[in-house]
């Protein structure tokens, strides 16, 4: 931005724009199960059965709701109730769920970003530093927070969807840029 161009140059200045801050990192990447779909009906399941995914590891599990059945008990329609939160994923194909009145019911998943925690918060920040995420299907979009110059927190602004692995969160805020005038 240019409030006033001077005058009297003998050559064209060079401005050097550095990196302002350091020292962020992301700490652990928290992922939800975002859909299922049937992989096996089972049998013996009854309508308001409450299917958890298998697996994983996390502080909540996904859960599924048995909404209607067919012949024997199988699992003909259902609704994901509870997306869960896993730091570690469960397995993604013909995941074997627990609970309900049936048996061997399964689903394959779909997982989206559910948040980040702050590993480290780093300092010297002006401006938040560009999340960059190793996988970002569907739309995954996040933005970095900060508070008295120190990473504070992520901003999940979109949580994509078929993601098939917990990605890895780079953090830059750039540098060496040279803009010509």
């Amino acid at each position: 931005i240019t409030s006033n161009d001077g005058s009297l140059y003998q050559a064209q200045p060079d401005i050097t724009v550095n990196a302002i801050g350091s020292g962020a990192a992301a700490g652990t990447v928290f992922m939800q199960v975002s859909a299922v779909a049937l992989s096996a009906a089972g049998s013996s399941y009854a309508v308001g059965d409450v299917l958890l995914i298998s697996g994983g590891v996390g502080t909540q599990n996904a859960a599924v709701l048995v909404t209607g059945i067919s012949g024997t008990g199988q699992v003909s329609t259902y609704t994901v109730t509870n997306s869960g939160r896993y730091s570690q994923l469960p397995t993604r194909l013909a995941n074997m769920v627990t609970g309900g009145s049936g048996t061997s019911a399964s689903f394959n998943l779909t997982y989206s970003l559910s948040d980040i925690t702050v590993g480290t918060g780093g300092s010297g920040y002006v401006v938040p530093p560009a999340v960059l995420l190793s996988e970002a299907p569907g739309a995954a979009m996040v933005v970095a927070d900060i508070t008295s110059g120190s990473l504070s927190g992520f901003t999940v602004l979109g949580a994509g969807s078929g993601f098939t692995s917990i990605p890895t969160v780079d953090l830059t805020s750039g540098s060496g840029a040279v803009v010509t005038s």
